[in-house]
């Protein structure tokens, strides 16, 4: 699309066709608005408009001829940074997630989250406050924008916490059944800064994560500094740049068994013991498919930990053992993967149990469980 040193051999982008917020729509049908765009006019000292533009391919746009779809008037202020999620295919409506006080005019003072929904990406709602910094939370947390995606049935979002007196914003895993109440007991950052001098040692701004075959790829802004304080006190050293997250599939959260210890008989030979294993038992649930599939990866060994294994139970609803799924029946698994088959002496054949309600109960010891599916 542009010539550069006498080519067209390349991926630069004419200015004019940079689409500041975009989308791929999933729910569109029209071919020619497949790609939703969006640019913002405004400030914080004015008001905001959001221009809405279609497009087929994502780069030659044509806008609506009603535009704009979104003005703020006659309140002075903006929508603080605001992540256009596209389709929610959970609550079958488009979505926005923003700081919810048109850029700190707020009652309570501090930056919060809101979302507002469209069922048309035309006519928007009046933006409700989800998310707002509790008792939990440092004193000086706000909450400066969330881009969050659907991901395996809920909702799963990378929720900037802005430090004001430390003066840096790191995002924090959140995530939400219904879109609306949104679970952040998970505080430690999804993404950490980088060292001392590095281009995100001070802050960290991830977009939406990106589904990449068993990879999640969160693209994100870093900077070394915040405040323009910082910026003048930095000079020349001041720095910026695009950094690249890449989590394992479904590796948002895990849990972690603890180090694992080894029984011994008589004889000095290791034993395998209930006692020696972290156990996690699930609440009731029923499933389709033939085998159970887990997710998880190993600790290393080097002085610290031991050898990984996890084994799994099968019981009923109301916690009873189903003979032959047992501790004692289980393979142990001893290795790390993504897609490990469940067996019990030598057989994965779960076809009995396939819409009948179980639990399952995991025996696990120097290793990260992610998650389990059956297939």
């Amino acid at each position: 699309m542009v010539e550069f040193n006498g080519s067209k051999a390349n991926n630069i982008i004419p200015k004019e066709q940079v689409m500041p917020y975009m989308f791929r729509d999933s729910n569109e049908t029209d071919l020619n608005k497949l790609y939703k765009g969006l640019i913002r006019h405004g400030s914080t000292s004015t008001t905001m408009q959001f221009d809405l533009f279609f497009s087929s391919d994502g780069f030659n746009w044509t806008a609506y001829e009603k535009n704009p779809i979104i003005d703020t008037s006659p309140r002075i202020g903006r929508w603080g940074p605001t992540n256009f999620m596209g389709w929610d295919p959970i609550r079958k409506t488009y979505a926005a997630h923003l700081e919810n006080c048109l850029h700190q005019r707020c009652s309570l003072d501090r930056r919060v989250i809101g979302r507002v929904e469209s069922r048309d990406m035309i006519h928007w709602g009046v933006p409700e406050t989800i998310i707002v910094p509790d008792e939990k939370d440092y004193p000086d947390t706000e909450f400066y924008s969330m881009p969050a995606i659907t991901y395996e049935g809920i909702y799963v979002g990378l929720l900037w916490n802005f430090r004001t007196t430390d003066t840096t914003i790191l995002p924090q895993i959140v995530f939400s059944r219904n879109g609306i109440h949104y679970n952040k007991e998970f505080k430690e950052p999804f993404i950490r800064r980088g060292d001392n001098g590095d281009f995100d040692s001070s802050v960290v701004y991830p977009n939406h994560p990106i589904i990449v075959g068993t990879s999640i790829l969160s693209f994100y802004t870093g900077v070394n500094w915040r405040s323009p304080e910082h910026l003048l006190e930095l000079g020349d050293d001041a720095a910026g740049a695009v950094g690249l997250a890449i989590s394992r599939q479904d590796g948002f959260v895990s849990v972690n068994g603890a180090k694992g210890s080894m029984d011994f008989n008589s004889l000095g030979t290791a034993k395998a013991g209930v006692d020696t294993y972290s156990q996690l038992t699930t609440r009731s649930f029923s499933f389709s498919g033939t085998q159970l599939y887990l997710n998880t990866k190993c600790a290393l060994r080097q002085w610290g930990a031991g050898p990984c294994e996890v084994r799994v139970e099968i019981l009923g609803p109301d916690h009873q053992f189903m003979q032959g799924y047992g501790f004692e029946e289980s393979d142990p698994i001893t290795t790390g993967g993504n897609s490990h088959v469940v067996s019990w002496n030598e057989s994965s054949n779960l076809n009995q149990f396939e819409g009948k309600p179980v639990k399952l109960r995991f025996f696990f010891k120097n290793i990260k469980l992610y998650s389990f599916v059956f297939r």
